[in-house]
């Protein structure tokens, strides 16, 4: 073991690969600036002692330390000097491109995004997979909007290098492409997925409105404007087709909430008598 340094010196870079980080639980939500993943439960995460805030994936930081960056001895974040990198060897500087990457660390790099891509999937699969009602899938959908946008990046990135990287051996080509197809597909049919639930729990709520729309003017005949400022609203919300993107539909999903809301004041305002056994029925009806 290599003896501690001195304090008005750099370490060495064998000595700082020992000594110089912690394997750590990275802040929830936090991703790792090299690769900009976002941390999932299984990947080891470090982090390094002398810098209070940076973590990141264990391979990405060593491909960085590792590399041939002339700035590989400090931190990629704040470029604070960690230790005294080692010398090059002849190979490595014949070899060197000027890039992050040394011989060999761009297929290491994409193997780590493959990883990812499947890890993140395979529990985005799993979490879908138990969704049984609509409410459960608009859930789920929402919750994994960050793995979402995850798995697309990731799928542009390794779709990027595929096309440059030309020394890949053609089997590990064909079975990165495979992975990204299969998140393509699946990302594909989870949305039409959502999209069906969406449609199902806007047309449901408006189909329940209807009726309890229907019921209090049944409870107040000479009052037909009440009403009829929700059904026009009602009216007014959109239908729910493969261009509207997520955004719009919780602007639609919120409408139909609101609509709800204003219906419930209204029972409870007394403005017109209750009709407990009436409502009753519209919802065996709705059901």
């Amino acid at each position: 073991m290599e003896q501690q340094p001195d304090i008005n010196r750099l370490p060495t870079q064998s000595y700082f690969m020992e000594h110089g980080f912690n394997t750590v639980v990275p802040p929830s939500n936090t991703t790792c600036s090299i690769c900009t993943s976002t941390y999932i439960p299984k990947d080891k995460v470090i982090k390094i002692i002398s810098c209070t805030h940076c973590f990141f994936h264990e391979t990405c930081i060593k491909l960085w330390f590792y590399s041939t960056h002339q700035a590989r001895g400090s931190c990629p974040n704040d470029r604070r000097l960690l230790f005294e990198p080692d010398a090059l060897t002849p190979e490595q500087i014949s070899a060197s491109t000027g890039h992050f990457e040394p011989l060999g660390a761009q297929e290491t790099i994409l193997r780590a995004y493959i990883r990812h891509i499947e890890s993140e999937l395979a529990h985005f699969k799993n979490r879908l997979s138990r969704a049984d009602f609509t409410e459960d899938v608009l859930e789920v959908w929402r919750e994994f909007t960050a793995t979402r946008r995850n798995l697309q990046d990731s799928v542009k990135y390794v779709r990027r290098e595929l096309s440059s990287y030309q020394s890949l051996a053609e089997g590990t080509r064909w079975r990165f492409r495979f992975i990204v197809r299969q998140v393509e597909s699946f990302l594909a049919d989870g949305r039409e997925r959502f999209l069906s639930a969406a449609r199902y729990e806007i047309a449901n709520k408006a189909h329940i409105l209807k009726r309890r729309l229907k019921l209090i003017q049944k409870s107040i005949p000479d009052q037909p404007s009440i009403t009829a400022e929700f059904e026009q609203r009602l009216e007014a919300v959109p239908y729910v087709t493969s261009s509207t993107n997520d955004d719009e539909l919780d602007q639609l999903l919120r409408a139909v909430e609101r609509i709800c809301e204003d219906v419930n004041d209204l029972e409870s305002s007394g403005v017109f008598p209750p009709t407990r056994d009436m409502y009753k029925s519209a919802m065996m009806v709705a059901l």
